[in-house]
C-alpha cells in the first residue's frame, strides 16, 4: 500500500484530477477494505477523502478539462467505487450527482448512428453506462441506438417532441420514448451539440468551442464533426498518438488544428496551452429552440509562432425547418494573413467523391448510392486545395494511418477583420434540391441565399466589424447578423445578434433584446426566443422529462 499512497500524495499535487490519481486511489480503496484492520486505514482514508474534495470542483455540467472523452467517464467508475465502501461520507452526495452528470454529458454528445463520443484528442470510443448510477436520462439515449433504427427520416424533429419508436426487440406494442430536449451546451468546456433528433439517422454537429484544456487536450478549438442520415460526413483525421506515429509526419497531423475541421493560419496550427479549472460558464450566446438552434465559441491562444493577437470567432445556426447549418467565422488580425478552413471528409466518399468548384465557391460529394453534402462559400473568393493519402512533406488525408481520406482546405488571404460564411447542407440520397445560389460581399457585409426548389429560401447576412446595416427585402437592421428562412407556403421566421435597430417595409421595430428569434407577422417582428448567455448548468425534472437548464435557480436573467 505504502507506494499507492506515495502515488496519490504526488499525483494529487497537479492542477488537476487525473486518470493516474484515480487508479491510484482506487488500489488505496480496495487496500481499506482487504486490510481494514490494520492501523494506517485512517490514513488510507485522509487520501481518499483528500482526492474527494479535489475531484468535486469539476465543472457543475458534468465535464472536465481533460479533453479525451474516454478518460472522462474514469469518474464514473471511480464514484461508482467510492459510493459502494463509504455510502454516508460527507461527499457521497455531491460525488453521486458529479458521477450522474458525467454520464449524462456522454449520452449526450454520442453520435446517433453508432454511440460513439465524437472524435476528441486521443480516444474514439463507446458510451460505458454505469450499473451503480441507474440514469433513465441516459439509458433512453443509449437504447435508441441499440434499436438501429433502419428507416431514413430527412425530416427534422424538434426538442420536446413526443414522438416514439419501436423497442429493439420489434414489438410494435412496446415504445420507446424519447428525450424532451435535442441539441444541448455544455457551457463549462464549450462543448455544443446541434441535434435534429434522436433517431439514427438524425442531424448531428458537435461543436467544440472548448476552454483550453489539460491532460490529453490537442489544437482542436472551433472545430465541426457533422453526422447526417447515418453518415460520418465531416470528422477528424484520427486518434491523436503519444509517440512519433507510423511514419514521421503523421503524428503532428492528427493531434494538431490540420487533423480537424477548423482554421489553421499562415500554414500554422492553434497552440496547444493548458489552463487552470475556472469558475464560470463561457461567456458564448446559446439557444435551442423548435426553430433555430445557435452557438458561438472565440479561440484567443494563438497559432504557432505566430502574432498572439489573431483571434477566431466561430458560430453556428441550425436551420432545423430546413435541415442545414452555416458556419460564419470571424477572424481578427493586425497583420494581412493567409486563412484555410480545414475540412475533414468522412472515410465513406472515395477520392472522386468530394468535387471543389472554385468558379462556384462551393463542395461537393458524390456518392450515387448514399446520403451527400454540399458546402457553400460567402465572402473572400476562397481557393480549394485537396489532399488524399499525402505524407510528405506534411501528412494531410487520413483517417487513422489505415485509411487515405479527403482533406479540403479552402483559403484566402485578408488583412485586418476577415469573415467567411459557410453553408453546410446534408442530403439523404439523391440530387441536392438547389435551384439557386446567390452571395454578396461588400462594404464590410457578406451574406448568401439559398433558393430551394420547393420555394423556401435560406439566408443570411453578416457585418464583419460587428456592426452593419443588414437588409434582406423589406427586413433591415442595424446589428451583427441575421437569418431568415422562408418557408415554401412563405411564412418568415429569423433569428437576429446585437440588433440596436431594426425596421419592416420602412416602419420601425422595438425589439426588447439584442439577441433573439423571431417571425415576421403583419409586417412586425414578432420575438419568439432571447438568445442568451448561460449563467450556470443543471438538469431539471420537468413534467415533459428531464431538460437542461442554463440559467440554475438563484440566478437573475434579462
Amino acid at each position: 500500500m505504502a507506494p499507492w499512497l506515495t502515488n496519490v500524495n504526488v499525483i494529487a499535487e497537479t492542477n488537476v484530477p487525473s486518470n493516474q490519481l484515480q487508479h491510484a486511489v482506487t488500489a488505496v480503496i480496495k487496500g481499506c477494505v482487504a486490510f481494514s484492520d490494520f492501523a494506517s486505514k485512517s490514513d488510507w482514508e485522509d487520501a481518499i477523502t483528500a482526492y474527494v474534495t479535489k475531484l468535486l470542483p469539476y465543472y457543475p455540467d458534468g465535464t472536465e478539462l481533460e479533453q479525451a472523452f474516454w478518460y472522462n467517464g474514469g469518474v464514473i467508475s471511480f464514484a461508482q467505487k467510492f459510493l459502494e465502501m463509504y455510502p454516508q461520507n460527507e461527499n457521497a452526495e455531491r460525488l453521486r450527482r458529479l458521477a450522474l452528470y458525467a454520464q449524462r454529458f456522454l449520452a449526450c454528445i454520442s453520435l446517433p448512428h453508432t454511440g460513439n463520443t465524437p472524435g476528441e484528442a486521443k480516444t474514439h470510443k463507446n458510451v460505458a453506462l454505469s450499473p451503480h448510477f441507474r440514469d433513465p436520462l441516459a439509458e433512453m439515449i443509449v437504447n435508441r441506438v441499440a434499436a438501429n433504427e433502419e428507416k431514413v427520416t430527412p425530416g427534422v424533429q424538434p426538442p420536446g417532441s413526443t414522438a416514439t419508436r419501436p423497442a429493439p426487440a420489434g414489438d410494435a406494442s412496446v415504445e420507446m420514448p424519447v428525450p424532451a430536449f435535442a441539441s444541448v451546451a455544455f457551457p463549462y468546456s464549450g462543448y455544443y451539440i446541434l441535434r435534429g433528433g434522436w433517431d439514427r439517422n438524425a442531424l448531428h454537429v458537435y461543436f467544440k468551442g472548448g476552454r483550453k484544456g489539460t491532460g490529453h487536450s490537442a489544437a482542436t478549438s472551433n472545430q465541426i464533426q457533422l453526422t447526417a442520415f447515418g453518415r460520418t460526413m465531416l470528422t477528424r483525421a484520427g486518434s491523436g498518438l503519444y509517440g512519433p506515429g507510423p511514419w514521421p509526419t503523421y503524428s503532428a497531423y492528427v493531434n494538431s488544428s490540420f487533423g480537424h475541421n477548423t482554421i489553421v493560419v499562415d500554414g500554422r496550427s492553434q497552440n496547444d496551452p493548458k489552463a487552470p479549472q475556472q469558475q464560470a460558464p463561457i461567456p458564448s450566446r446559446w439557444l435551442a429552440s423548435e426553430s433555430f438552434d445557435f452557438a458561438e465559441a472565440k479561440y484567443d491562444a494563438g497559432y504557432e509562432g505566430l502574432d498572439a493577437a489573431i483571434t477566431h470567432q466561430r458560430q453556428m445556426v441550425f436551420f432545423r425547418q430546413a435541415g442545414l447549418f452555416i458556419v460564419r467565422d470571424r477572424l481578427e488580425a493586425r497583420k494581412e494573413h493567409e486563412y484555410s478552413q480545414v475540412w475533414c471528409f468522412g472515410r465513406e466518399y472515395g477520392e472522386d467523391q468530394v468535387l471543389a468548384d472554385e468558379e462556384g465557391q462551393r463542395m461537393v460529394t458524390g456518392d450515387g448510392t448514399g446520403p451527400n453534402l454540399a458546402l457553400y462559400h460567402s465572402g473572400p473568393a476562397v481557393r480549394y486545395t485537396r489532399f488524399h493519402g499525402q505524407k510528405e512533406p506534411q501528412s494531410r488525408g487520413w483517417r487513422d494511418k489505415d485509411y487515405p481520406a479527403v482533406d479540403v482546405h479552402a483559403t484566402w488571404k485578408g488583412a485586418g477583420t476577415q469573415q467567411l460564411l459557410t453553408v453546410l447542407y446534408p442530403r439523404p440520397a439523391g440530387e441536392f434540391d438547389i435551384e439557386r445560389v446567390e452571395r454578396m460581399d461588400s462594404n464590410g457585409v457578406a451574406g448568401i441565399s439559398i433558393l430551394r426548389k420547393d420555394g423556401s429560401r435560406i439566408e443570411c447576412r453578416a457585418a464583419a466589424n460587428g456592426r452593419g446595416s443588414l437588409v434582406i427585402g423589406g427586413l433591415q437592421i442595424l446589428g451583427e447578423a441575421f437569418f431568415l428562412y422562408t418557408s415554401a407556403d412563405g411564412r418568415v421566421s429569423g433569428l437576429a445578434l446585437g440588433v440596436d435597430e431594426a425596421s419592416v417595409d420602412g416602419k420601425a421595430q422595438n425589439p426588447a433584446v439584442a439577441d433573439f428569434t423571431f417571425e415576421l407577422t403583419n409586417g412586425r417582428i414578432a420575438m419568439t426566443a432571447e438568445i442568451r448567455v448561460p449563467t450556470g448548468f443543471e438538469w431539471k425534472e420537468t413534467t415533459g422529462g428531464i431538460v437542461p437548464s442554463y440559467e440554475p435557480e438563484g440566478t437573475e436573467t434579462h
